[in-house]
């Protein structure tokens, strides 16, 4: 009788084990389609809102509804038209055409002017892999590719802005030089403090801020410094 409870045991133990080894295995399934899925809509978005070969009037045509502007860095993967809501909330999960897209948007903190007149103006992304969105940001560490790609384009309703980047930096998501758009700051000096790259002899005073999380996904945030001229 004994023996028998103990197979009984045996079974419905080994039956647990063998649902929770599914469960755990069908969790991960999910997680690396689900992953997947991400990528996907990340590199759709990227081939589908490229800037299509067009005068830079045409361009500026194109930019309407909730898009404010599009933004390109010569020679690499970031451009992207830019959008705008009442939050910051919304295109982090929304795509330009306001479909819900996991890889979101490349958007305007909702406190800034849409017409980019404020001195200091944050621009969001998510960090994807492969140079997606705002991943592309990664490359600015290096000094050589930082040197290398300096100068850019904010397209705009009625005009457009040259601009050159300034200087790469990883800080806290918390720091109020790079997150307040209405924050007083000497840039100078901050960034002549935590930058990893830095041109002083860029600083306009007008300043756009690219910013995005890090591949370790903590804390910090990655910002590339635009000056506009």
């Amino acid at each position: 009788m004994e023996d028998r409870g103990i197979r009984i045991a045996n079974k419905i133990l080994d039956g647990i084990l063998t649902v929770f080894f599914c469960l755990v295995i069908s969790v991960g399934f999910y997680i690396m389609i689900d992953a997947k899925q991400v990528y996907l809509q990340a590199e759709q978005y990227q081939l589908s809102h490229r800037k299509p070969e067009l005068p830079a009037e045409e361009v500026l045509k194109e930019i309407s509804g909730n898009a404010i502007g599009r933004i390109t860095i010569d020679d690499t993967p970031v451009d992207y038209p830019v959008l705008q809501s009442d939050n910051n909330l919304e295109y982090l999960s929304k795509d330009p055409d306001g479909n819900y897209s996991m890889a979101g948007s490349i958007f305007l903190d909702f406190r800034n002017k849409p017409d980019f007149t404020d001195p200091y103006n944050i621009i969001y992304g998510h960090h994807m892999p492969d140079g997606l969105m705002f991943g592309a940001l990664d490359a600015f560490a290096d000094p050589s590719y930082f040197a290398s790609h300096r100068r850019g384009t904010l397209f705009l309703k009625g005009r457009e802005l040259a601009f050159y980047t300034s200087a790469f930096l990883i800080v806290r998501a918390d720091i109020p030089e790079i997150f307040e758009p209405g924050y007083q700051r000497d840039f100078s000096q901050f960034l002549s403090e935590h930058a990893l790259q830095f041109d002083p002899s860029s600083l306009t005073g007008h300043f756009l801020a690219l910013t995005t999380c890090t591949e370790q996904g903590d804390s910090n945030r990655e910002v590339l410094l635009i000056s506009l001229k």
